[in-house]
Parts: C-alpha cells; structure tokens; sequence
C-alpha cells in the first residue's frame, strides 16, 4: 500500500505536458481515511462494537488499490521505459511494502508460538510459509499479494505505453479483459485478477488526470462530486443504500465488491475527484492530520489489530467504557504506527532501495565489461 507520493521526480516525456504534480496533498489524506476505515470494520471483531459497519473494510481496501494503481499511472506510466526505470520503480516499490510486510508475518509467527491460538494474527508454520510467498490470505495480509502482483502487471503495462503499442494491441486488450471478468471465478481471491478492474480504474483515473485539462473544471461541481462520493459511502454504512445483492448490479456479494466494474469505476471516479484542488479538498483530506496518517497508513492497516487487541484487554481489567477504549486504542493504534514508520519503515525503505540500485550497479558494469571484453576478442 504505498503514499500517493515518491521522490522519483525524472523527466517526463516532452510531447505530453504533465498537468498535475507528482505529489497530490489530498490523496495522502484520503489513504489516511482508507486507513481508519479498515480499523472501524474491525471493532465488532474487537468487541468494541456491537453493531457491524457494512463494507467499510472493503471500501478502504478498495481506495488503497485505486490509488496504488493511481501512483504508479501518475508517476510512472508515462516516463521513457528502461532496465535503469524499471529498476527504480521495483526497488521503491519493494522497499515500501516488503520490509514491514515481512516484519508484521515472523513477528506474528513468534508471537503464536508464545501466545498460541488467542493471538490475534495466529499463524501457524504453513501460514507464515504461504504468507512470506504471498500466496496467503488470511487477516489483513490477503490484500498483500494482489498488490506486489499487480507491480509486475503495471511493468508490463508501461512497456505496451512507452512503446505505443496501445492501438496495435488494443483488440487483445479489449477482449482479455472481458475474458478476465467471465473467467474470474476460476481464479483465486488472493490474485491480481481479482481485482485487477481496481487497479486499473486507479491507472486509468492517472491517464485521465494527465490528458484532461482539469484547470478548466469548476471548483463548486468538482466539490460537489467529492461530497456526493462522501454522502453514497456514508449511506451504504448507515445502509441507506441496500447492499442486497438480488437487488443491485453492484457486486454487492462477499468475494465479489473486488471484481465489480462500476464498483471499479464508482471508486476510480472518486479518487480521480480529489486530484483536483478544491476547498473542501484541502480542509478535509488535505491538512496536516489527514496526511500524517496517510503517512502512517501501511503500518496503520498491518498493524493495528494486534495493538487495539493488547489495549482492549488490559483496559477492560479496570472496567473502562467502551467510548473511552475505542479513544485510547486509536490513540495507541497512531502512536505505535508513527514508531513504526520512524523507526523502522524509513530507515528500511532507505536501505533495501540502495541495496536494490547498488546491486542493479554492479549488474550494469558487469554487462558493460562483458560487451568491452567481447568487442576486444573480434
């Protein structure tokens, strides 16, 4: 799950101005809600609720894939295409989800062993093998393996754009994703293609952003589109908006939001919303507090059961209410992420991107000496 940022800042192509900058402050704020969407749908789980809040796990998951594809669309997409870019793109992409990932599945494998079956995030032996190969899927961690998939998919997308190939192969393109959707009970859920239509309304969102002239749109209907996004997801909650599955097209079923296409489209459109600088934008997703916790947010999401599960249990030992637990545990919840991401995201992201660019190094000198040393003996 990575920022709606990058400190990649090359040069973009120069026949097709780049019409929005790399960084969009609203959509920091915007993961950050993603985030605590995930953690309220967890309280009924916790025993902090006793009410169940339909699909708001699911819709922060569903933002966290919009604006994964979102990213890479906007800041990669449409630069040259190289071994030296793709190396760049793998190694940032690597080093933001791999450290802590990795972190996150032996640290609860240990805790198992001690805490045994009442652990939160209990994972036996096979569990955590099938985890580290991200072919697992329980807890929070399914959504892992779709993600770093998906960066493979992304390279393969970026090679057919930087070639222009699009129109050549666009038949192919048309009729695979078609097939994608009848075939998709055949796949797996712990698969890009699952959800590979969330990932690309999120790319597609980035095309979008950089062709359309969006200086040109009104402020006040584009702020309309953000607060109607806000109003429909806050209706399905308070299940305004039925979510029976007879009744709509929607792909309302549990297993099947993930491969819904107007549920891909609903969710890319609004994304897509809040690249545009409005008012409501900047006061709600856009301040200080909304983009810190979207700075926060992979540890956020991956780590926020087992803290709000250790809180709950040693507050409920002196009888504290639950308005008051549900305080305390946000509040741990964000201190524990902000040390985690201090601590030790950046140092690792730091780290396992230089080590990833300095291999990559040696590989281009050796392929250098190589062909030196070939031409040499002709």
């Amino acid at each position: 799950m990575e920022l709606a940022r990058s400190d990649h800042h090359g040069d973009a192509p120069t026949d097709v101005p780049i019409r929005k900058p790399a960084h969009i402050p609203a959509l920091d704020g915007l993961r950050g809600a993603a985030a605590l969407l995930v953690v309220v749908s967890h309280f009924q789980t916790l025993g902090l609720s006793e009410d169940h809040i339909p699909h708001s796990g699911t819709f922060g998951v569903m933002i966290f894939f919009v604006l994964s594809g979102f990213l890479m669309g906007h800041l990669y997409l449409f630069r040259p295409f190289d071994a030296a870019a793709v190396t760049h793109f793998m190694a940032s992409r690597i080093a933001r989800v791999i450290p802590l990932f990795y972190a996150v599945i032996i640290g609860s494998y240990i805790a198992s062993k001690i805490f045994g079956s009442d652990f939160v995030y209990y994972l036996t032996t096979f569990d955590t093998v099938k985890h580290l190969l991200f072919v697992g899927s329980k807890y929070v961690f399914w959504s892992i393996p779709p993600e770093v998939e998906f960066y493979v998919v992304f390279v393969g997308l970026w090679y057919v754009v930087a070639r222009r190939h699009v129109l050549r192969y666009l038949p192919v393109f048309g009729f695979g994703l078609a097939a994608m959707f009848v075939l998709q009970p055949m796949f797996p859920g712990i698969t890009v293609f699952n959800s590979l239509p969330i990932f690309l309304a999120g790319v597609g969102a980035a095309v979008l952003c950089r062709y359309v002239q969006f200086d040109r749109i009104d402020k006040r209907s584009a702020t309309i589109v953000q607060c109607l996004g806000i109003v429909l997801m806050l209706s399905i909650f308070v299940e305004f908006v039925s979510t029976d599955p007879t009744k709509t097209g929607f792909g309302w079923e549990r297993g099947r939001v993930y491969e819904s296409l107007p549920m891909a489209l609903l969710f890319g459109a609004f994304v897509l919303s809040f690249t545009i600088d409005t008012k409501f934008a900047r006061v709600f997703f856009a301040n200080r507090v909304m983009r810190r916790l979207g700075a926060y947010s992979f540890s956020i999401y991956l780590l926020h059961e087992p803290v709000a599960d250790t809180v709950r249990n040693a507050l409920q030992l002196w009888n504290v209410p639950i308005a008051l637990q549900i305080v305390v545990i946000l509040v741990a919840i964000v201190g524990v992420a902000s040390l985690s991401f201090r601590l030790y995201e950046m140092p690792m992201q730091s780290a396992v991107r230089r080590a990833i660019l300095h291999l990559d190094r040696y590989r281009v000198r050796g392929a250098s000496m190589w062909r030196e040393a070939r031409a040499g003996s002709r």
